[in-house]
Order: C-alpha cells, then sequence, then structure tokens
C-alpha cells in the first residue's frame, strides 16, 4: 500500500584520472623519439596521452601506470610540454609538463639501472658526454654526493632511504655552471615473496572448496593470493595473512569441478609477485589417486 513516486535513475560516474609524475621529465631536443612514464591514479586500459593536445602511443600498464611514445617531431624544438591523460570516458587528468633542452651535457645510460627496495646503498656510474668539474647528479632533483671520473662519466652515492620504496626514479645531471642534462629511468624493483610450500598440494575434483595454507616469506601486510587455471582467467581469492611466513586462501568449488592444475601466486601491496605454486585438481578415482600417492612407476625387471 502508500503511494510511490516515478523511479529516476542514479548514474555513477568515475573520477577523472590523476597525473602525479611524468619521468623523465627532461629529454634532449631532436635526439628522436622519447619514451615517458605517466605515473597517477585512475587510468582505465583505453586511457591515451596527450602532448600540446596531439594523441600520442600509449601503453597501459596499469591503473597507476601509463607509457608513452613521443614521437620526434614534438620534441624537436626547445622548451615546455604539457601532457596529459584522457580517459576512454573522455575524462581529462590535470596538466604535468616535461621539457626539451639543447644537446649539450647528456646522460646515456645508468649502471645499475635499478635497485631492490629495502636494499643498502651503492654508487651509481652515469655516462654520457659534457661532464665538468663540479658536476653533480641528481637524483629526482636530489643533488648526491658525486666524483667526476672524466667528461664522459660520474659517479654518484646513492643512499638507502633513496630507494627504501618501489617506484620509479629520474637521474640528471648539472654542471657547476648550472648546465642540466636530459633525465634517465632509475627503476626500485619490489623485493617479492616467495612461496616455498602449499598443503594441501592436492584436491579431488568435485569438492565444493578447499582451504590451503600458503607458507614462504615476505608476505607483507594486504598481501593478496590470486589462482589462475587454463581457461579461464586471475581471479583474487578470499585470504588471511598469519604472518610474514604464512596465509591462508580458500579456493572456491568453481575451480575443482575437473581435474588438472591450479596456479597460486602471492602479491604484495607494493605489487611484488611470488613464484608459482601448483595444487593438483585430482580425478575422484580411487586408483588414479593411489598411483598420484605412489610417484613414478617402477619398470625395473
Amino acid at each position: 500500500g502508500g503511494n510511490r513516486s516515478n523511479a529516476m535513475t542514479l548514474t555513477i560516474v568515475p573520477p577523472p584520472p590523476l597525473l602525479t609524475s611524468v619521468i623523465p621529465r627532461v629529454v634532449i631536443a631532436g635526439a628522436g623519439t622519447a619514451l615517458l612514464f605517466v605515473s597517477g591514479e585512475g587510468f582505465d586500459s583505453a586511457a591515451k596521452v596527450l602532448v600540446e593536445e596531439t594523441v600520442v602511443a600509449t601503453t597501459f600498464s596499469s591503473a597507476r601506470e601509463l607509457r608513452a611514445s613521443i614521437p620526434a617531431p614534438l620534441t624537436a624544438t626547445l622548451g615546455p610540454r604539457r601532457l596529459l591523460v584522457r580517459n576512454g570516458d573522455g575524462q581529462l587528468s590535470n596538466l604535468q609538463h616535461f621539457e626539451t633542452i639543447p644537446a649539450r651535457t647528456r646522460i646515456t645510460s645508468t649502471s645499475p639501472s635499478e635497485a631492490i627496495a629495502g636494499g643498502s646503498g651503492f654508487v651509481l656510474t652515469v655516462t654520457g658526454a659534457n661532464f665538468k668539474t663540479g658536476a653533480s647528479v641528481l637524483f629526482d632533483q636530489t643533488p648526491l654526493a658525486t666524483r667526476l671520473v672524466s667528461s664522459s662519466q660520474v659517479q654518484a652515492d646513492v643512499t638507502p632511504e633513496l630507494i627504501a620504496k618501489v617506484g620509479l626514479h629520474a637521474i640528471g645531471t648539472r654542471n657547476s655552471d648550472g648546465g642540466g642534462s636530459n633525465e634517465v629511468i632509475f627503476r626500485v624493483m619490489p623485493d617479492p615473496p616467495f612461496i616455498s610450500a602449499i598443503d594441501p598440494s592436492f584436491v579431488l575434483e568435485g569438492a565444493s572448496a578447499a582451504s590451503v595454507s600458503i607458507t614462504g616469506e615476505k608476505f607483507q601486510p594486504g598481501a593478496l593470493v590470486r589462482v589462475s587455471q587454463e581457461g579461464r582467467g586471475i581471479v583474487r581469492l578470499e585470504s588471511n595473512r598469519i604472518d610474514d611466513r604464512a596465509i591462508e586462501a580458500r579456493v572456491p568449488g568453481d575451480f575443482l569441478r575437473t581435474a588438472g592444475s591450479l596456479l597460486l601466486t602471492v602479491e604484495n601491496p607494493d605489487f611484488g609477485v611470488s613464484n608459482i605454486a601448483t595444487i593438483k585438481v585430482l580425478i575422484k578415482d580411487p586408483l588414479v589417486i593411489n598411483e598420484f600417492l605412489a610417484g613414478p612407476a617402477d619398470n625395473t625387471a
């Protein structure tokens, strides 16, 4: 009973993408195609990077990272360039900038080019051209203790604090006269978790569900367990982290309907992914089960 109004449709619109950084921020004018790493939040799989309102070739890495290939004509002249992201629904991000500079001081490579998050400090060797006495290596614009080896090489001390977290960083140089170089990418990689054992290692087909205990190391708070199966995508499992060495997960019955293999991985919040652990789903046949448990047949006479 009672009177009711007409129905109205509520449309939920996702927020626009958010741009937080572009690396490198400095490229050499006239050096050809430049690869930029664009970081932020809310990128969808159809997101495109625009430079000076021109759509450029874009690779979707995740909702937080895109890779943009900037064609030579857009970096042929000196000066700043405007960059933003357009999602598939047409929503635009905030603006970021990168700059093209003259080909004076130039970086061609670094060694190493990546490090593991949480690792110890190390010496970074930067190779290029036109380094001068008093040159400094810049890590995300922060000057490092630097030693000039030659006009084509400098070395700098990277402290542990600079590589404490996973992410992309920009390496540049600045001569004592203020002349700056292009920037190159330095990546801090996650220290991935490792699965050493799972229990049980097999289940019978047709089971309604399976509880699995995963042991190993480096399971961070918030770690996820994912499962994949031939012909199906990767699915996140209901799981409970016990500590940095143990996680419990529940495999639903949908994955246990037919015999085969299930591939389990653990993914930390910093995107470090473990090795693969396999659970066998066995045919519900006593003979097959007994042969599996007995191991390889003895072929000796």
